[in-house]
């Protein structure tokens, strides 16, 4: 019997068959969740760093050392780290472009090595497809010259595509794979949205005039320029403080989705998209009228996977100011809010996260009061956490903007030129190193625009070597070439030494050897790009205890 107010008796068998399948259900949820961020590439759960193996971004691949993967790996791995970035350069992947497209094979090993070892020590990859930059100095089109061609030139743009497919052939099946992104920095016409666009190039000129013709009218693109066109033969590229830039912003905007990122993801199943998150200016009568606000790219395609990029000074003054970690946290919640507006999907992921920078060209952006540093990394994992964002920073260690290709010799003395008995030899461990008899020397030809800032005329900088003496208790060598030479002295045991060098904008840098020596490394630099978690010395920079931290608070909070 059962009285008022009493719920009737449940059989024991039916209260443990509905507590099993509540289990189940949970079990089942868990399951599902797991799996979708699986497929997402565990975005929300990546906490990585990009990877430069010491050297620099630039000439990444041409001074890849395969004995130093490891070490670094397992160091990247103890700061807390579970993936790494790789920018994969088209130049040094893609060296010829026409008439066939050619592929450099070491470059695909090196590839190849890197993932792998990767795996090794429990790390997943993320690939920056099409890293614009390199120093090879035999590559067709190089840097900024291929990407303008690239946004006219058929048989360009063929090769471009061509080179984003086979990466995806080298690399997508890897166990440890997880996420692969284009990005607008490497996908922007310097000739025509540089600081000083260039108005003459006729292939640019051409392609944007067609776009303009298909969708706007001649007389509205008359009034915007604010002269009569006859046809539309005669509209020109418009300078860049004018009301008529804007119509460049939104064709922009339009190649990169139509040109380059919907065919990519075609023959890259899963590729994400760096989208352009800030805002240019559009001027009147040479003052700032409006912001153009660029639309989302991967929105626009149905991307799972959002990329943007994430610095302090982001909706900041910029006027060589300081902020606080609260205003910049703030800041940084509400670009993640906007970006996921614009795209309702999987997930998020910061692929440059520059809690600080340093950058020459960027000396005026907002950055933090030095105070600030490890309160910023404490609270962007929160806000991490809460959009479902997975981050990288840009480094974990500091490195300096070497000028020089190869500047390890791990492509023998490819760019170098030798005289006397130069030679290169491999260690077992995959190392190389450059021996050089007494008068022997190897040089490079340096022009310095287009490849560093800061090689003026009167400006000095810092000249490096790792070497040591083969035959006598000290070696010495001379670096000619610069405005004036630099002597620097090895012992018996190998060591890094350095001397200041005075810079100019062109030079032959001819390194000479006074006595028998062996060299490895050779730097030549104007400025150090710093990361606050590890100095080129290998020493803890001032936040490596913040850095770590984070990536446990995301441990906890994202999943492992």
């Amino acid at each position: 019997m059962t009285g008022p107010g009493r719920a009737p008796a449940v059989p024991r068998a039916l209260v443990v068959a509905l507590a099993v399948a509540a289990c189940a259900l949970l079990a089942l949820a868990a399951w599902v969740l797991a799996t979708r961020a699986e497929q997402r590439g565990g975005i929300a759960t990546l906490r990585a760093t990009h990877y430069w193996a010491g050297g620099y971004p630039k000439s990444f691949w041409d001074g890849l050392d395969p004995s130093r993967i490891d070490a670094d790996y397992a160091r990247i791995r103890a700061q807390g780290f579970n993936a790494v970035v790789l920018a994969v350069s088209w130049p040094e992947f893609q060296p010829r472009l026409t008439p066939a497209p050619a592929f450099d094979e070491r470059a695909f090993r090196d590839l190849a090595l890197l993932v792998g070892k990767a795996a090794d020590h429990g790390l997943r990859v993320v690939l920056r497809v099409g890293f614009i930059w390199s120093f090879r100095p035999d590559a067709e089109m190089p840097n900024a010259v291929r990407v303008d061609a690239a946004f006219h030139d058929a048989a360009v743009h063929h090769a471009w595509l061509a080179f984003v497919e086979e990466v995806c052939r080298r690399v997508c099946s890897a166990p440890n794979f997880r996420l692969a992104f284009l990005s607008w920095e490497d996908l922007h016409p310097f000739n025509l949205l540089g600081a000083e666009p260039s108005r003459d190039d006729p292939g640019l000129r051409s392609v944007y005039a067609g776009w303009l013709r298909e969708r706007h009218d001649l007389a509205a693109v008359a009034a915007r320029y604010g002269r009569a066109f006859a046809t539309w033969d005669e509209v020109p590229l418009p300078e860049r403080r004018s009301p008529a830039y804007e119509y460049v912003l939104a064709w922009w905007d339009d190649m990169l989705a139509e040109r380059f990122f919907l065919p990519a993801r075609a023959r890259f199943p899963g590729l994400s998209f760096e989208e352009r998150v800030d805002w240019d200016p559009v001027w009147t009568q040479g003052e700032r009228a409006e912001w153009h606000r660029h639309p989302s790219v991967t929105g626009r395609a149905g991307a799972e996977v959002a990329t943007l990029y994430y610095a302090v000074a982001w909706g900041m003054p910029n006027a060589g100011d300081v902020t606080d970690a609260r205003s910049a946290l703030s800041r940084f919640a509400r670009l993640l809010e906007l970006t996921a507006a614009q795209n309702p999907r999987d997930g998020l992921f910061v692929d440059q996260f520059n809690f600080f920078d340093n950058t020459p060209e960027f000396s005026t952006n907002t950055r933090l009061a030095e105070e600030e540093y490890d309160a910023m990394l404490a609270g962007a994992a929160e806000v991490l956490a809460r959009h479902g964002a997975g981050y990288a920073l840009w480094l974990d260690e500091d490195y300096a903007a070497n000028i020089l290709y190869n500047p390890g010799f791990q492509r023998g003395l490819a760019g170098w030129e030798a005289r006397g008995a130069a030679s290169v030899a491999a260690e077992p461990d995959g190392a190389a190193v450059l021996r050089l008899a007494a008068g022997a020397g190897v040089a490079q030809a340096i022009v310095a625009t287009g490849r560093e800032t800061g090689f003026e005329r009167g400006s000095t900088g810092t000249l490096c070597m790792v070497g040591r003496a083969l035959a006598s208790a000290t070696a010495g060598v001379r670096a000619n070439g610069l405005p004036a030479p630099v002597a620097l002295e090895f012992g018996a045991v190998a060591e890094r030494r350095c001397a200041a060098a005075p810079l100019a904008p062109e030079f032959r840098l001819e390194i000479v050897a006074q006595d028998g020596v062996e060299l490895d490394r050779i730097e030549l630099y104007h400025h150090v790009q710093h990361s606050r978690i590890r100095t080129l010395e290998g020493k803890p920079g001032p936040q490596a205890a913040a850095l770590r931290e984070l990536n446990r608070a995301l441990a906890k909070l994202a999943g492992p």
